[in-house]
């Protein structure tokens, strides 16, 4: 007798406000934990933000004023690790699990591995080379193009992370970009590892963010020997998501928590990050 196929919803919130995309990701884990909603997967496109790890200081992972000069918006995400760069050529992916399935079972580190090597497979697809390396990137030909993060919490596990397609290269750079300024206190906080970043439209120029998306599904489904089926996201999830985006992600509070009394970068008159309105970094 053949086994069932297990079925994962697949989603897309039709989103690009890096706040709200942030929320929906705490809210769909809290759902997904407390059993309202199936274990779930999605991928998502922001406007241009840095978002910054969980346990992050703003001031020693991010150029504020190039972000001004940009108009890149500052974020803080719910899971660990480094700093990332978002803009519309730029794919995320989530992965939302309970903690009991079979996959989440074997903790964060199998799980990176496993969503490394099905990410990798989908990028193989379109004849592109990419390699899977512990703990949390995948490279082409040495050069990264997608990192990870995970959060364990409220009874679910949620993997997150980054697909470098068509995203401007020379920007991220300089976002972040926080050589000049001092380093005092950082042991406190995590630091981003730093690598060299390629496009996976360097790679191929016929890859496309719509045929990213469209690889991971059917990627992710022969790796895992899962049915991605299309659902909407629930009213009761939508407004959490949309109370937590107003309530938590949006706030200064909450995105510039860590930063230090002594600043580390000059102040600018007027200084404003999207999303912050007016900061003055003193």
């Amino acid at each position: 007798m053949c086994s069932q196929i297990e079925n994962w919803r697949l989603f897309d919130a039709c989103q690009n406000d890096p706040f709200l995309n942030l929320a929906i990701d705490e809210a769909v884990l809290r759902f997904v934990g407390e059993g309202k909603s199936p274990d779930s997967f999605r991928t998502w496109v922001n406007t241009r933000a840095v978002v910054i790890g969980r346990n992050q200081s703003p001031e020693l992972e991010i150029n504020l004023h190039a972000c001004t000069k940009y108009g890149v918006a500052v974020a803080r995400r719910l899971s660990g690790g480094g700093a990332v760069y978002h803009d519309y050529g730029n794919l995320n992916f989530s992965v939302y699990l309970r903690q009991t399935h079979r996959l989440a079972r074997d903790g964060v580190v199998e799980m990176f591995r496993n969503t490394g090597e099905a990410v990798a497979s989908s990028v193989g697809e379109l004849g592109i080379s990419a390699e899977f390396t512990v703990p949390n990137t995948i490279l082409h030909r040495g050069k990264k193009f997608s990192g990870m993060a995970a959060a364990v919490k409220w009874g679910a596990m949620l993997v997150h992370g980054t697909l470098l397609v068509e995203s401007n290269l020379d920007i991220l750079r300089e976002v972040l970009d926080v050589s000049g300024f001092p380093r005092e206190n950082e042991r406190r906080y995590v630091r981003s590892a730093k690598a060299e970043v390629v496009n996976l439209q360097t790679c191929s120029s016929k890859v496309t963010i719509g045929e990213m998306r469209e690889s991971l599904r059917t990627g992710f489904e022969r790796y895992f020997g899962i049915k991605l089926s299309e659902e909407k996201i629930i009213e009761e999830e939508s407004s959490l998501a949309e109370e937590l985006s107003e309530m938590k992600y949006r706030r200064p509070e909450w995105i510039l928590r860590a930063l230090s009394e002594q600043p580390r970068q000059p102040p600018v008159a007027g200084l404003s990050v999207t999303g912050l309105g007016s900061y003055d970094p003193k």
